[in-house]
Protein backbone atom coordinates (compact mmCIF):
# COMPACT_ATOMS: atom_id res chain seq x y z
CA UNK A 1 0.00 0.00 0.00
CA UNK A 2 2.28 2.16 1.17
CA UNK A 3 4.47 1.79 -2.06
CA UNK A 4 1.62 2.78 -4.48
CA UNK A 5 0.52 5.81 -1.94
CA UNK A 6 2.15 8.35 -5.05
CA UNK A 7 -0.16 6.66 -7.70
CA UNK A 8 -3.07 6.72 -5.28
CA UNK A 9 -2.45 10.47 -4.61
CA UNK A 10 -2.32 11.43 -8.44
CA UNK A 11 -5.18 9.74 -9.01
CA UNK A 12 -6.99 11.73 -6.36
CA UNK A 13 -5.40 14.62 -8.04
CA UNK A 14 -6.79 13.98 -11.55
CA UNK A 15 -10.26 13.19 -10.43
CA UNK A 16 -10.22 16.40 -8.41
CA UNK A 17 -9.03 18.15 -11.44
CA UNK A 18 -12.05 16.49 -13.74
CA UNK A 19 -15.07 17.13 -11.27
CA UNK A 20 -13.53 20.69 -11.31
CA UNK A 21 -13.66 21.01 -15.32
CA UNK A 22 -17.20 19.60 -15.00
CA UNK A 23 -18.13 22.20 -12.69
CA UNK A 24 -16.98 24.81 -14.55
CA UNK A 25 -18.96 23.84 -17.32
CA UNK A 26 -21.83 23.50 -15.21
CA UNK A 27 -22.22 26.84 -14.20
CA UNK A 28 -20.38 28.72 -16.57
CA UNK A 29 -20.96 30.11 -19.37
CA UNK A 30 -17.68 31.51 -20.28
CA UNK A 31 -15.72 29.26 -22.86
CA UNK A 32 -12.95 27.27 -21.57
CA UNK A 33 -9.71 29.41 -19.85
CA UNK A 34 -11.50 32.88 -19.53
CA UNK A 35 -9.64 35.11 -17.59
CA UNK A 36 -12.80 36.56 -15.52
CA UNK A 37 -12.74 32.69 -14.11
CA UNK A 38 -9.03 32.74 -13.85
CA UNK A 39 -9.35 33.00 -10.10
CA UNK A 40 -11.39 30.34 -9.86
CA UNK A 41 -10.90 27.11 -11.64
CA UNK A 42 -8.11 27.35 -14.03
CA UNK A 43 -5.64 27.91 -11.21
CA UNK A 44 -7.07 24.57 -8.97
CA UNK A 45 -7.10 22.38 -12.09
CA UNK A 46 -3.65 23.02 -13.56
CA UNK A 47 -2.14 22.81 -10.16
CA UNK A 48 -3.90 19.53 -9.41
CA UNK A 49 -2.88 17.88 -12.69
CA UNK A 50 0.50 19.33 -12.69
CA UNK A 51 0.96 18.29 -8.45
CA UNK A 52 -0.37 14.71 -10.19
CA UNK A 53 2.75 15.01 -12.74
CA UNK A 54 5.11 15.60 -10.29
CA UNK A 55 4.34 12.93 -7.93
CA UNK A 56 4.34 10.25 -10.73
CA UNK A 57 7.64 11.66 -12.18
CA UNK A 58 9.33 11.91 -8.87
CA UNK A 59 8.54 8.28 -7.98
CA UNK A 60 10.40 7.14 -11.01
CA UNK A 61 13.01 9.46 -11.04
CA UNK A 62 13.77 8.18 -7.65
CA UNK A 63 13.89 5.03 -8.51
CA UNK A 64 16.96 5.26 -10.85
CA UNK A 65 19.29 6.19 -8.09
CA UNK A 66 18.78 3.18 -6.22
Amino acid sequence: MIKRLPEIFAVILICFAIILIIHQQMVSDDRWFSIRQMWHHETLIASFVFGAICLIVGKYLGKLKE
